[in-house]
């Protein structure tokens, strides 16, 4: 069974920042966050609504594990859930693109 991690739930007035993490049955791990409201146009244009998702997959979860500071016996999602919540969780967006050439991954995005 898959296990789901809430990193963020922001809000500013009409503006909402969400985050979470989930590890999926098969080991791969998926990161999606969505911006709503005014805020989110600086990223989707005109539209008041962004998504995105980094998918790793299990083979390279190990590499990000290590990239977060994370001993190889730890479980991604606990991991998250101790270090890469609430105001963390934007260090944990920063690492995740600051490895982009270095540990593979999927990028999704809509808005």
């Amino acid at each position: 069974m898959s296990r789901v991690v809430d990193l963020r739930d922001e809000r500013q007035g009409r503006d909402r920042r969400a985050l979470d993490a989930e590890v999926r049955d098969d080991g791969s791990l998926v990161i999606r966050g969505q911006d709503l409201g005014p805020g989110a146009s600086s990223m989707s244009g005109d539209d008041e609504e962004y998504e995105w998702a980094y998918t790793f997959a299990a083979q390279d979860v190990p590499k990000l594990v290590a990239a977060l500071g994370g001993t190889p016996d730890q479980p991604i999602i606990e991991l998250l859930q101790q270090r890469y919540t609430g105001a963390s969780s934007y260090e944990l967006e920063h690492i995740v693109r600051m490895t982009e050439d270095t540990i593979p991954r999927e990028f999704w995005n809509w808005g």
